[in-house]
């Protein structure tokens, strides 16, 4: 199949360039610089934002999938940067869709959104209501993309969202190398008196479940259709 990435230069979105490349697929990526590994494996790349329509029209045009990867991601910022990206991007991308040949549309989610000031999910799961308050700009947008992208199923578009929380693993350029460096410096601050639990998603299995979301919502009778699920190592 003919499928976009969106945020296909990124760490998650590289694994998954590459996984779909090897089941033999043609994909083409979404991102706002040149990438190195995508030129090295001949994936064309149009060059722009999520939030500029006239790039993600061109970048839509003739795929039969989008992998919605790219996001702004972090809990500190300008709040209108997480509104225009995650909010205003994802329904930039679904109205091209729509007036497009794409059938499936995999969004890439957070737990984020169902996390409330106490920051608690332990033994949640995906009937957790959307809070009506969060501790950033991070949750609340992403939260709103995430309805959006899952109402779209009524519309046309097969759609799924999935829910991956801090993706580690090899290649993993910000995360974990930041929390070995701050060790080793003597910076690491232990918020909580130790007994907080942090759920971690690898790398492989997290490209497993967007590939796994993918082929679901091929089926007939798509149970996935609409639906959004957590993505953890437990």
């Amino acid at each position: 199949m003919k499928i976009l990435v969106t945020g296909g230069g990124g760490f998650l979105g590289q694994n998954l360039v590459r996984r779909l490349l090897d089941e033999g697929h043609e994909v083409r990526v979404l991102g706002r610089s040149r990438y190195p590994q995508l030129d090295e494996w001949n994936v064309p790349c149009v060059q722009g934002s999520v939030t500029d329509a006239e790039a993600v029209k061109t970048a839509v045009d003739g795929m039969q999938a989008i992998f919605h990867v790219a996001a702004r991601v972090g809990y500190w910022g300008r709040y209108q940067e997480y509104v225009d990206t995650n909010i205003g991007g994802t329904t930039t991308l679904l109205e091209a869709a729509k007036n497009s040949d794409a059938e499936r549309f995999i969004y890439t989610s957070t737990p984020s959104v169902v996390i409330g000031p106490k920051g608690e999910l332990r033994g949640g799961d995906e009937t957790a209501a959307y809070p009506d308050r969060y501790l950033s700009s991070y949750g609340p947008t992403k939260a709103e993309a995430e309805r959006r992208v899952l109402a779209a199923s009524k519309e046309g578009l097969r759609t799924a969202a999935l829910r991956p929380h801090f993706i580690f693993g090899p290649g993993d350029p910000q995360i974990a190398p930041r929390l070995v460096a701050r060790s080793h410096e003597g910076r690491l601050v232990q918020v909580g008196d130790g007994t907080n639990q942090v759920d971690v998603a690898y790398i492989d299995n997290v490209v497993d479940a967007h590939v796994a979301a993918f082929t679901a919502l091929a089926q007939p009778n798509a149970a996935a259709n609409g639906q959004a699920y957590f993505v953890g190592n437990a």
